[in-house]
């Protein structure tokens, strides 16, 4: 209901409806200078609560995140926290539903030539599976424009139960 009071275009508004947003937002401020698709700046600030969304192709999904966001056309940054949270990865993992009894992270964004450069300056998560901590950075591939991008994650496991690994092996792995 929300995004129909903003300047997005169709086919946005109907991603944004198949991903069955849902939470509470408080505090928001938004501003833009432009045409919906072509703004030349804008500004967000503002925290969130419980916000779920839907899983859809490699996007995946969320469910009971809080947290707030500061940011605009130049840079920002997200932080996120959670306690029984869940992340759906149908596009990653043969079970996609993982629950997250703690979640935490930082995460800056900013443009660059090659686009969007996301920076994931500290996570930690727990559940009954494992436990640990990663850091990184995604931005998109130059020699590839079309693909899912370049990573380069760091990430320590404190605690994990060996029965559980398959959980987290990408389906790309293969049953062998």
């Amino acid at each position: 209901r929300f995004a129909a009071h903003l300047p997005l275009d169709a086919g946005l508004r109907q991603r944004l409806d198949q991903h069955r947003p849902q939470g509470r937002v408080h505090d928001l401020a938004l501003a833009w200078h432009g045409k919906p698709g072509e703004f030349k700046s804008w500004k967000v600030k503002g925290r969130f609560e419980d916000v779920g969304l839907a899983a859809l192709g490699p996007v995946p999904g969320l469910a009971g995140i809080s947290g707030r966001i500061e940011g605009d056309h130049t840079g920002g940054r997200l932080t996120v926290q959670a306690t029984n949270a869940a992340a759906d990865l149908p596009a990653i993992f043969p079970e996609p539903h993982i629950a997250l009894e703690s979640f935490l992270g930082e995460i800056g964004w900013r443009p660059t030539d090659e686009g969007i450069e996301v920076n994931l300056q500290k996570l930690s998560f727990e559940n009954r599976d494992a436990a640990g901590e990663a850091s990184g950075r995604w931005h998109p591939s130059t020699a590839h424009p079309d693909g899912p991008g370049v990573i380069d994650l760091r990430a320590r496991l404190t605690r994990a139960d060996g029965n559980a690994v398959w959980r987290y092996l990408p389906s790309v792995v293969g049953e062998d």
